[in-house]
């Protein structure tokens, strides 16, 4: 067992009681990630892009509750023949997102895909929140054909 002081290990012990303190995960080693997400809003849906390298399909769960979305993973830490890491950067154990979605969405409707590591999960928007174009009538009650949709 080695006695020295390790810098790295230290700073991700420290990360680890930030993320106990604040109840929030912060990326500490072997606790519990949050799930680095991108959000895209098209005038459709709001696409939510999950990252998760190596990550199984099987290990990813999404559910909704209301309106929050929550999307969960594991990773298990990829073991070495010899040695031991002296620096880890890469998430791995349980790693959780949760999203709290707006008014206006259909989560009944909610699909979510697998790609190369990529999680997307298509959560459709409501008819009455869906941009629409409104035809200008003339003073006579047809609508003018340049104003049409």
């Amino acid at each position: 067992m080695r006695t020295t002081l390790n810098p790295l290990r230290e700073m991700d012990e420290l990360a680890r009681a930030v993320s106990r303190l604040l109840g929030e995960p912060v990326g500490a080693v072997g606790g519990e990630h949050a799930i680095p997400v991108d959000l895209l809003e098209t005038d459709e849906e709001l696409v939510v892009l999950a990252y998760l390298p190596g990550v199984r399909r099987e290990d990813v769960a999404v559910e909704v509750e209301g309106r929050v979305l929550s999307l969960t993973a594991r990773r298990e830490l990829t073991p070495v023949e010899a040695g031991e890491f002296l620096h880890l950067e890469s998430a791995y154990g349980s790693m959780t997102r949760r999203i709290t979605l707006g008014e206006g969405v259909r989560p009944d409707a909610i699909t979510a895909g697998w790609r190369d590591g990529v999680l997307t999960v298509r959560v459709p928007k409501a008819d009455a929140v869906k941009p629409r174009r409104i035809p200008v009538a003339d003073e006579g009650g047809s609508p003018d054909p340049a104003n049409a949709a």
